[in-house]
Parts: C-alpha cells; structure tokens; sequence
C-alpha cells in the first residue's frame, strides 16, 4: 500500500495548547528553554522554567559565540563519566540543569551559546579532583533575583506600616 507523501499531517493538540505563544523554538516547545511543553504556563513558558523565573541563568554567563578552548558539557559529561564521575553530580556543581542553584566551585561556571552549555577545560582536572573528593559546600551563590528583592522589601515595609 503506497502512501501520498504530500497528504497533510493531522496532528493531535492538547486543549491547553490555545494557551501557548509562538516560541522561537516551534510550536509546543518553551519560549526559555525549548524544551516540549505539555501544560504551558504564562506566555506558553513550561512548568520548570515557570517556577525557576527570575533564577535561570542566575550562575551562568551568556555569550555570543563558543569561547576559544571550552568544551560542550556533553563532552565533558563523557570524560568524567569515564573517570566515574555522574552526570548528575555534574549538573549539580554547575548550579543544576538550568544554573539556578549554587556552584561548587568557580571552576563550574557555565558558558552559554544559545541553548548549548560549555565549561572550562579545568573541569577535567580540577573539577574532577573537588567531585571525587566530595567537596559538598557550594561558595558561589546565586545572585538574588531583583522582583524577589522588591516583593521582600515591599512586604517589610508593609509590616512596618502596620505597626506603627
């Protein structure tokens, strides 16, 4: 049974898919992350990138091309998986899948090109040595987001008021 190639795709959408924007990334995928979105939230962003707003990013530095002798956090996840290292615990030092948490150490700041993370190549040396020594205290927090500064503020204010 031949088929027609230039029939049209009838394709299933979910009745929360109104709710989507256009994204830069195609329909049906986060505006923030490109990631598929089943439930869009505001703006058609996804559940992850909703709770994670204002923090995305937050310990991680955005470039406009691959920085000269830094490898893609794919590679390196390979070569560290090698030396028995997980990717998890990687994700983790670098501030978690989308740099929303602490670093473990300044050597785990991301690089972002776009969607695609790269670290510095001292992540195969040093990196390696501070994961298998199980070095648990991050020193490099996130900084604060500046709304969540001026909820707190305001809320402070506010209880002030109420007192006096």
């Amino acid at each position: 049974m031949a088929t027609d190639l230039k029939a049209p795709v009838v394709v299933a959408v979910s009745p929360t898919a109104s709710k989507a924007t256009a994204s830069k990334f195609g329909p049906g995928k986060c505006p923030i992350c490109g990631k598929s979105v089943i439930k869009p939230k505001d703006g058609g962003v996804g559940s992850t990138c909703y709770e994670h707003m204002g923090k995305i990013r937050a310990t991680a530095d955005t470039v406009a091309a691959q920085p000269e002798g830094w490898l893609r956090m794919s590679k390196v996840c390979r070569k560290l998986e090698e030396a028995g290292i997980t990717t998890s615990a990687i994700v983790r030092a670098c501030g978690g899948d989308a740099c929303t948490g602490p670093l473990l150490d300044p050597v785990f700041r991301v690089k972002y090109v776009g969607r695609a993370k790269y670290l510095h190549p001292d992540v195969l040396t040093t990196g390696l040595k501070l994961l298998k020594a199980g070095k648990a205290e991050p020193v490099v927090k996130p900084a604060a987001p500046t709304q969540v500064k001026q909820v707190a503020g305001a809320i402070a204010q506010a209880a002030q008021n109420k007192k006096a």
